[in-house]
């Protein structure tokens, strides 16, 4: 598997486990590592505190993955 389905996957398997679903995902090489661009959603929402929250859960694993 792709560095860049590696990433999707564990970004939406984050963001579904929250009951967020992943409307768009880019996934872009920056500086040595990749950079996640997301567009998120839920029944209810999602506000600020849920990007935040997702990008710390992400960050580590992404980097992980590398």
């Amino acid at each position: 598997m792709a560095k860049k389905e590696i990433v999707e996957s564990l970004v939406r398997q984050e963001a579904e486990s929250r009951g967020w679903y992943v409307l768009e995902s880019k996934v872009v090489p920056a500086k040595g590592t990749v950079q996640v661009r997301l567009i998120i959603d839920s029944e209810s929402g999602v506000g600020i505190d849920a990007c935040a929250e997702l990008s710390r859960v992400l960050y580590p694993l992404i980097e992980s993955s590398q």
